[in-house]
């Protein structure tokens, strides 16, 4: 699929911007700790360069996914999946954090299910906040299903979600994700694996809705400049 044009990006970032600020609220009623998610990069590449873009394959890593079914005039349809992944030490910290622990040794520490759990619904909170966004951009109902977790290679960990739960998918959108949570700084990453079809419906909704705002735009340009000669 060809390349994301600057345009493409900025609306993408736009979109997601959007949904961080809501996943940032309700991080924050869940724990009262004042955080700030961002996506400061987007970019869409072919599955098989996902691992060389994250990380190395062989790299350990903690990750929380979902898949993602659409809903239009009474039809469903698969819309793909989305994922978030951690290294292993900043799925540690981030849940020793969220679970107001002390922050072990990440060479020893295994992550518990009381971890587990503060992951799996912070994915859960990213997820609903920014599928609300692109629902709407698409025009359709999105629904998601209960989040999962996987603690493996990064390599396996793709191989096995692709094959579950996105395997008509070629191409990710990955966001660089940053959590900033009082002094803390944490990075991960968010793919969005969407069905192909999905992924052009996208591509052409917001061609459209650019056009569109384009068009009112001048429009109103159009007014001002009427009322000023009259």
């Amino acid at each position: 699929m060809e390349p994301l044009s600057r345009l493409e990006i900025d609306s993408i970032k736009e979109v997601m911007s959007i949904g961080a600020g809501h996943a940032s609220n309700a991080l924050y009623l869940m724990t009262g700790k004042k955080m700030m998610v961002s996506f400061p990069l987007v970019e869409l590449c072919p599955i098989e360069k996902v691992p060389s873009l994250i990380d190395k394959p062989e790299e350990p890593v903690a990750a929380t996914y979902l898949s993602m079914t659409g809903e239009e005039n009474g039809r469903r349809f698969p819309v793909g999946a989305m994922v978030f992944l951690f290294s292993q030490k900043n799925a540690i910290k981030l849940a020793a954090i969220l679970n107001n622990e002390k922050i072990g040794d990440y060479e020893y520490y295994e992550l518990t299910n009381m971890d587990i759990s503060a992951l799996e619904e912070t994915g859960n909170i990213l997820s609903g906040a920014s599928l609300t966004a692109i629902s709407k951009i698409l025009g359709i109902k999105i629904m998601e299903s209960m989040p999962h977790f996987a603690n493996d290679m990064l390599q396996s960990v793709l191989n096995s979600l692709l094959a579950e739960i996105a395997p008509k998918s070629t191409d990710a959108l990955i966001f660089k994700t940053e959590f900033h949570i009082e002094d803390h700084g944490i990075k991960g990453n968010s793919l969005i694996l969407f069905d192909p079809d999905t992924l052009t419906m996208l591509r052409k909704r917001m061609s459209s809705l650019f056009k569109d705002m384009l068009k009112e735009y001048i429009e109103e340009e159009y007014e001002e400049i009427d009322k000023r000669v009259v």
